[in-house]
């Protein structure tokens, strides 16, 4: 009875050091996974431009903040949580980068979903100007009125204008430059 109590003392004293030993990869990417899954089910919930642009704005610091509480927690120098080999620490980071990278391909979608009915106005603007420009009619001054307004609207939101929907409106506003055409100086 004492050899077996004596072992089952050596098991718990050994799960005691190891849980003494410092922090584990789990405990490190199970914290990341779930900031960028919070991030993530936030940004999906969101629904107009200016709660988004305010939200991806301030994403940034929020990251910030979240990997410098990360590397207080589990203690980093020189960019590597401490008690990990350079294979791990790589691993730990690819994993970190693979998860942000998932995040931004949801910010990404998600820019994209908001935007597209902003610039898709502004397109078919254009696209009715153009056609009154080339069949040399006039435009009128609600048309007019119509493209500032669409044109100002992506201006406020255009940090959060994914490139494919950015393309869109360059070719637009070279056709409008070419309707409007601005006095040399």
């Amino acid at each position: 009875m004492k050899k077996f109590t004596l072992i089952i003392a050596a098991v718990v004293m050994g799960f005691a050091f190891a849980a003494c030993s410092g922090p584990s990869k789990d405990a490190i990417l199970n914290e990341v996974s779930a900031f960028f899954t919070k991030a993530q089910t936030e940004i999906q919930a969101i629904d107009n431009a200016e709660d988004l642009i305010n939200f991806v704005t301030s994403f940034g610091d929020k990251k910030n903040e979240f990997m410098n509480s990360l590397a207080e927690k589990f203690e980093m120098k020189d960019d590597q949580f401490v008690g990990f080999s350079e294979e791990e620490n790589a691993e730990i980071m690819d994993k970190i980068s693979e998860m942000a990278t998932e995040y931004n391909k949801v910010e990404y979608a998600k820019c994209g979903e908001i935007m597209t009915p902003y610039i898709e106005k502004y397109d078919n603007i254009v696209k009715a100007l153009n056609e009154k420009f080339e069949a040399g009619e006039e435009f009128s001054e609600e048309m007019v009125n119509e493209l500032r307004d669409a044109y100002n609207d992506i201006a406020k939101y255009s940090d959060i204008v994914p490139e494919e929907l950015a393309n869109v409106f360059y070719a637009d506003d070279e056709m409008v430059a070419k309707m409007f055409p601005q006095p040399e100086e």
